[in-house]
Formats: structure tokens, sequence, C-alpha cells
């Protein structure tokens, strides 16, 4: 089984605004989508992966602004399973220690 984990990077919602989509290339499926102040934050999240022991494939921007997805290496049932809990919280922990957020919700506007 392959692990494929789809997440947008947002900023926070504050007591003013809602939450709201980084600022990425209005070309979503395009490398320029990787031309921004998130790809450090992509980049420190697959060593962090790859250190804990788990192969990223491939990254790239998905279908709208602040959308990426990972994609690992193919794996047994029980081992995906495991590498997928550990692909989304080591996203949401670095995308969170960067003052963002992380969802894997498909549609969180």
């Amino acid at each position: 089984m392959g692990v494929e984990v789809e997440f947008q990077m947002m900023k926070p919602a504050t007591e003013s605004t809602p939450a709201q989509q980084v600022q990425t290339s209005s070309h979503p499926y395009a490398t320029a989508t990787l031309r921004n102040a998130c790809l450090p934050v992509l980049e420190e999240i697959v060593r962090s992966l790859v250190k804990a022991g788990i192969q990223i494939r491939q990254f790239h921007g998905e279908g709208a602004r602040g959308f990426f997805e990972l994609t690992g290496e193919p794996l047994s049932p029980l081992e995906a399973a495991d590498t997928l809990f550990i692909t989304q919280e080591t996203i949401r922990s670095i995308c969170s220690n960067h003052g963002l957020h992380a969802t894997m919700f498909p549609k969180p506007l």
C-alpha cells in the first residue's frame, strides 16, 4: 500500500479574521507552487520524515493555494497505517512551529 497525504497550509484564524490560505502560485499544479514561503516548511517536513525512516517518493503542489501532497513508498498495510499517522502528525507539528495550521480536510474553506 502506498501512502499519499494531501494537506493544506493555512494562516490560522484569529479573533478578527478567519483562517486564510497561504499565498502560492495561481497555477497550483505547476512547479511554481513551490517558489514561496512554504518551501522551507515542506523541506523540513520531508527531512524529518526521512530521518524517522519514512521514505518520501515525491512532494508537489496540488489543486489549490497552499495545498500540497507527499507521496511515500509502498508498504505493508500495517506499516502504511503507522506511516500515515506519523506523517500527518509531523506535518501538523512542523506547520505549527512555523505559525501555520495544517489541515487534511479536503475543502477547509
